[in-house]
């Protein structure tokens, strides 16, 4: 996701063009960002509504952080340019 994010806005690119190009499309770009986000949000916190046959749905154990640490870092970036 951060990869396409990543080419999608392009630093060159962003930085080359003026504000009024650059702008609208690094708030898509953020945009985008914060709702796959959020939507791991959402679906973990409602992991009951994928049961299926009786069976309890295991909860996810694992650290946000460990798996979007990089993605996290790449939305503060792209904030700042914002």
């Amino acid at each position: 996701m951060s990869l396409q994010a990543e080419t999608f806005l392009s630093p060159e690119e962003i930085l080359k063009a003026e504000v009024s190009e650059s702008l609208p499309k690094v708030r898509a770009g953020l945009e985008v960002l914060r709702l796959f986000r959020g939507t791991y949000e959402v679906c973990r916190s409602d992991l009951n509504r994928y049961q299926r046959n009786g069976r309890p749905v295991n909860p996810w154990d694992f650290s946000p952080s460990l798996v979007f640490s990089r993605l996290d870092r790449f939305i503060d970036r792209v904030k700042t340019i914002e």
